[in-house]
């Protein structure tokens, strides 16, 4: 299940950054979308603020913020992205892809707990940034934390990461 583009946009941005884009922000990339496309929108967002990752280090990061349940599923999810990233220079593209093929995987023996959590987040997080009111996201201190590995911006609050995806109460 892909889902529309804000859905999207919001998956790519909550597990980049664990914050929804919020009303403002999600009207431009939506915008941005209409001009690049989603895979465009994705590729262009990793390459301007992770381009500095190694390969290794995106997926460890990704897999990381999906807060799978166990390390054996984190470490599936780390080696696919890996190798999806070893293969590919699309690196944006290949998380989306991954974010939409997790989103249907509700029902999986293996992989139903993150996907659930995750849809859950996601919806979370769409239903905030559609709300007009809703357009407090720092997302330039969001990126300067995220990209510094030990904190997080949510929200108006630095927390540590690996608590939750995405909680309104924070």
């Amino acid at each position: 299940m892909n889902g529309t583009f804000p859905q999207q946009i919001a998956r790519i941005i909550q597990v980049l950054f664990h914050v929804p884009p919020d009303y403002t922000y999600l009207g431009g990339f939506l915008d941005e979308c209409k001009i690049s496309g989603i895979s465009g929108f994705s590729n262009n967002l990793v390459n301007t603020y992770f381009s500095y990752y190694t390969n290794y280090e995106l997926a460890e990061k990704i897999s990381s913020n999906l807060l799978f349940p166990n390390d054996d599923l984190q470490n599936i999810c780390t080696s696919y992205l890996t190798n999806q990233f070893d293969l590919r220079t699309d690196r944006g593209a290949v998380i989306l892809e991954s974010l939409n093929l997790l989103s249907a995987l509700g029902s999986n023996s293996l992989f139903w707990e993150t996907a659930n959590l995750f849809n859950a987040a996601v919806e979370s997080s769409l239903s905030y940034s559609v709300n007009p009111d809703n357009s407090t996201t720092d997302f330039m201190s969001c990126i300067r934390h995220s990209q510094s590995g030990i904190y997080e911006y949510r929200y108006g609050k630095d927390v540590e990461l690996g608590t939750v995806l995405y909680d309104p109460a924070i």
